[in-house]
């Protein structure tokens, strides 16, 4: 196995999230190093490819983000639209006497507990996704 065998190998497993010191073990192996030189040349390899590494792992990032992002979106989307279905009376909700601002505060209260939480869990989502695009998108543009 040559160095430039080696490299590709070592930036192949870090692209598979291997540990470093498993890779170091498994050169000793192929490429008949010792541990030693052989977790050097990992550790100067992960530096200089990391980009390289992270780049490898982008679609799965874009994919999860957008995914995460998009059904937070939907689910906040939801927990809105039932929260005005129950203030304008839109929803199945039988509303028991008058619809005045005591009993609104009542129905909120009982029914809103559930769709605050829901909203709550949506709008996460949201940062959650959001995060993994800016970091997804500050690697591929940014460092470029």
């Amino acid at each position: 196995m040559n160095e430039q065998e080696m490299r590709a190998y070592i930036v192949k497993r870090l692209a598979q999230s291997a540990k470093k010191s498993d890779i170091a073990l498994e050169l000793t192996d192929k490429a008949h190093l010792y541990y030693d030189d052989a977790l050097a040349l990992v550790e100067t390899v992960a530096g200089e490819t990391a980009r390289e590494v992270e780049l490898r792992h982008a679609p799965l990032v874009f994919a999860m983000s957008a995914v995460m992002f998009g059904l937070g979106c939907a689910i906040t989307l939801a927990a809105i639209g039932a929260m005005l279905g129950i203030l304008f009376g839109l929803s199945s909700i039988s509303v028991v006497g008058p619809l005045n601002a005591g009993n609104v505060v009542i129905y909120l209260i009982n029914l809103g507990g559930p769709i605050l939480v829901q909203a709550v869990f949506g709008m996460a989502m949201i940062a959650g996704g959001s995060v993994g695009l800016r970091r997804l998108w500050g690697s591929v543009l940014n460092k470029g």
